[in-house]
């Protein structure tokens, strides 16, 4: 079972509690947005209809990793965040997307495997499948350059090397 599957279960998730889903289990994305900015993480660039945040949280087996449940149709996709710099060098192999002020690194299409850096985090975005939508997604967050020759804080470097969970 993949990190994707087992958010909604896993039981050290802890959610973040000045976020209060509505009746379906959405969470309004301008309280993301405050939150994520007071806080000093990331928010997804969420317009009317492109997607829903249904969990942002932290998980007390990574607790300096932010992650957010996004969903678009029948897809979810997990973003991950933590402050550091991506290392190039952890990701030379990876396909490389331009986007914005720097690029996205596919790690894997199958399960989907993204990581970028912007302003001082590292996110990683993971899905099952459907890499377009996953792409989309990736692109809701800022993208900008990693600075080259900073040591890297990449989530779960085990992945990165040995495939995507």
């Amino acid at each position: 079972m993949s990190h994707v599957e087992q958010i909604g279960s896993d039981p050290d998730f802890s959610p973040v509690v000045e976020l209060p889903a509505d009746g379906s289990g959405v969470l309004d994305p301008q309280q993301i947005a405050r939150w994520a900015n007071d806080h000093g993480w990331a928010a997804p660039n969420i317009g009317a209809g492109t997607a829903r945040v249904t969990r942002v949280g932290f998980s007390s087996a990574e607790p300096s990793h932010l992650e957010m449940l996004i969903e678009r149709g029948s897809a979810k996709v997990l973003v991950r965040q933590t402050h550091g710099a991506l290392d190039v060098g952890a990701v030379a192999q990876a396909r490389m997307v331009r986007a914005g002020e720097g690029a996205l690194y596919v790690i894997s299409t199958r399960p989907v495997h993204i990581v970028w850096q912007s302003h001082g985090r590292v996110f990683e975005l993971v899905a099952q499948d459907d890499a377009a939508t996953a792409m989309d997604i990736a692109l809701l967050f800022p993208v900008s350059e990693p600075r080259q020759g900073i040591s890297s804080v990449v989530t779960a470097l085990a992945d990165i090397v040995g495939g995507a969970k």
